[in-house]
């Protein structure tokens, strides 16, 4: 005869009790960030509109939405930088350019993260150009500053999307976009302050003890002699910052800092170098605060760069 023991309620009730525990969790956070899907993860149409999902993934984290679109189609062509380039709009830049020209510029983004978008991308695919939006302010960050880095982890998430569900720049975008979807309270993003309290506070940001790391020009040597050896046209690009950004930089006495930004650019490739006085950076209506442009004029540059003859940029080949 057998010794097992029938299965009663009582058996039941431990998983009974488990579910009911992980139901919450379940409708709280898998199913809105599964209908939501702020960063296109799943593939499925989501719940949201395209134009709120944009918003908040690019102001949450543009990183891991470019990294997924981008090991999906990987072109050969690729701009990488920060805000300042990632404004520039991709239908004015691949019309310029005449390259399905990815733009793969990050909000906030270190070089360490545009050295390995490169990487990435290099893996990817056969690269023909590569172009990298470096100011100066980018330039001589601290090393603690330059070593922040989102391309990894959102590798990693990538290849094990479980942890899609519980990562804190997915939930803050779902609920975001939710929020603003059904029940209209958009989540503002603008600086509470007025226009001229704002531009004199980035103005501040202007380091008084600018340095320019060693790690950081070995990290874009290393790029560009990769570059170089594998046949890949490598530019540098200056993006433009309004004529104050320059004072400022005088008045702090680092014009000697600023010129040997320059002159490494120069030694690792070619520069254009947009952030010259012209017509645009000496006018403030151009300028949504010193370092961004207005769409209008993002427009304007992206357009003039490629141009024979550009207007707002001059070229210095390497030297």
């Amino acid at each position: 005869m057998s010794d097992s023991k029938p299965i009663g309620p009582q058996s039941w009730a431990p998983w009974i009790r488990l579910a009911l525990f992980c139901l919450p969790v379940i409708l709280l956070i898998f199913v809105p960030v599964y209908l939501v899907d702020p960063y296109a993860v799943f593939g499925s149409k989501s719940i949201v509109t395209q134009e709120r999902l944009e918003n908040y993934r690019t102001r949450i984290n543009s990183v891991l939405y470019k990294v997924r679109t981008y090991t999906q189609d990987p072109s050969a062509d690729i701009i990488v930088g920060d805000s300042q380039v990632a404004q520039l709009p991709e239908d004015v830049l691949d019309k310029a350019s005449g390259l399905r020209l990815s733009n793969m510029a990050y909000y906030g983004a270190s070089i360490t993260e545009m050295t390995r978008t490169f990487w990435l991308a290099a893996a990817s695919t056969h690269l023909h150009s590569v172009y990298f939006g470096i100011d100066f302010h980018l330039y001589t960050v601290t090393p603690l500053e330059n070593a922040h880095d989102r391309v990894t982890p959102s590798l990693r998430l990538l290849a094990d999307r479980s942890q899609y569900f519980l990562d804190h720049d997915v939930l803050e975008a779902t609920w975001a976009a939710a929020r603003d979807q059904f029940v209209g309270i958009q989540t503002d993003y603008s600086p509470h302050m007025s226009r001229d309290a704002f531009w004199q506070q980035e103005l501040l940001s202007v380091g008084t003890r600018a340095f320019i790391d060693p790690h950081t020009v070995e990290e874009l040597r290393r790029v560009a002699d990769y570059c170089h050896d594998h046949g890949i046209m490598v530019v540098f690009i200056v993006p433009p910052e309004h004529d104050d950004v320059r004072k400022r930089i005088d008045q702090l006495g680092l014009r000697g800092v600023y010129d040997e930004f320059g002159e490494q650019l120069r030694s690792l490739g070619t520069v254009w170098d947009c952030d010259t006085p012209n017509e645009i950076t000496t006018d403030r209506a151009q300028f949504n605060d010193p370092f961004h442009l207005t769409a209008a004029a993002a427009a304007r540059i992206a357009e003039d760069m490629w141009s024979d003859g550009s207007k707002y940029c001059s070229r210095t080949r390497q030297t």
